[in-house]
């Protein structure tokens, strides 16, 4: 280990990727938390970017969005739950 190197965090050069064993059926899933607060973080950014940039914008848009039907608002937030859970499937089977 390098000297001063925080014990805590590990070496991303030499992280090994997990151990899996298909052929017993049992797959070991490492939460990897820096991973997590980064894309929870990019989040945060990305969400108030308009609040930020345009906030008269964002009361028009929202605006709009209070005039919605619940219907094509439900379907609205399907459609983003489905993008973002096929962008998560994609970017998995990229590694």
């Amino acid at each position: 280990m390098i000297s001063g190197a925080n014990s805590l965090s590990p070496n991303r050069e030499t992280r090994e990727p997990p151990e899996r064993d298909l052929e017993r059926g049992s797959a070991e899933m490492n939460f990897q938390f820096d991973i997590f607060l980064t894309a929870l973080g990019l989040a945060f950014v990305l969400e108030s970017l308009p609040y930020f940039l345009s906030p008269d914008g964002v009361k028009r848009i929202l605006e709009i969005v209070r005039d919605t039907s619940p219907s094509v608002l439900r379907f609205i937030g399907l459609f983003g739950i489905i993008t973002g859970l096929v962008l998560v499937a994609i970017s998995r089977l990229a590694v």
